[in-house]
């Protein structure tokens, strides 16, 4: 017997709502679906991968395709973040590398030690000597090991100093699952993040600076916040988050399922 050798069949969303109707015999089998119906099961369609993307429907397989990871840049003197396609810098992928040569203020070129994932346009955010990390853009494809930034540096950085860089923002996360401070070195240090809004609003001083171990979080529509105990007093430190998100939307026939 001869078999395809793949696993990889899926369905794209008109295969999905046409299957439905012929299912549910409302159209014959090969029908056209009418716009205005083809409408309403798109919106139901969307309605259903978004409720599948919580914890509360019991739809357990499924949270392993709506986990994702993201990585939210500490800042320094900096409390309270904004994750979300317009928030801070957070991200769910990213490169990380060091200055093999110091430049002083005013500096709108730099060289790393890899220019492996650093591309024009990306986010690059650049370990300064003052303890700070600027953040500017890549502008234009690096040569070599050079790249040039879209905004000159504001202080001096000294070789050896941490340079991050990554393309798009992370999702709006609908649930956090875990959460790790990770350090340049990339050693992991658990943070609570059961903080409630009565605990984190009885600090007493909320622009104090040390090693943030516990956090708050909160939803948005848009953007969520997470609010830290301190202030990071490191911000080469990194947030590494494992979250729940929400499904994409569905808007294009030919559009696939994040779904298996």
């Amino acid at each position: 017997m001869t078999t395809s050798g793949t696993t990889t069949y899926s369905v794209n969303e008109s295969e999905i709502i046409q299957d439905a109707f012929e299912t549910a015999e409302i159209y014959a089998a090969g029908e056209t679906v009418s716009t205005n119906d083809y409408s309403l099961a798109r919106r139901k369609l969307n309605m259903l991968a978004k409720q599948l993307s919580g914890s509360t429907d019991f739809s357990t397989g499924m949270k392993l395709w709506a986990r994702k990871t993201g990585y939210l840049f500490l800042a320094k003197d900096t409390g309270t973040y904004s994750i979300g396609p317009s928030g801070d810098h957070c991200t769910e992928s990213y490169s990380q590398t060091t200055l093999s040569a110091s430049v002083a203020g005013g500096a709108g070129t730099i060289t790393v030690a890899s220019a492996t994932g650093i591309a024009t346009t990306y986010y690059i955010g650049v370990e300064l000597d003052n303890g700070s990390i600027q953040w500017t853009t890549v502008n234009g494809a690096p040569v070599g090991t050079v790249v040039t930034l879209t905004a000159s540096l504001t202080g001096a950085a000294s070789s050896g100093n941490v340079v991050f860089c990554y393309q798009t923002k992370a999702r709006n996360p609908l649930e956090l699952l875990s959460v790790v401070r990770r350090n340049k070195s990339g050693q992991d240090t658990p943070v609570a993040f059961d903080m409630s809004v009565a605990e984190y609003e009885a600090i007493a001083d909320k622009s104090a600076d040390g090693t943030p171990s516990r956090l708050y979080w909160e939803h948005g529509l848009t953007n969520s916040s997470i609010k830290l105990d301190v202030q990071p007093d490191t911000p080469t430190d990194v947030l590494r988050i494992v979250f729940l998100s929400p499904a994409e939307d569905y808007s294009a026939i030919t559009g696939t399922l994040e779904y298996p």
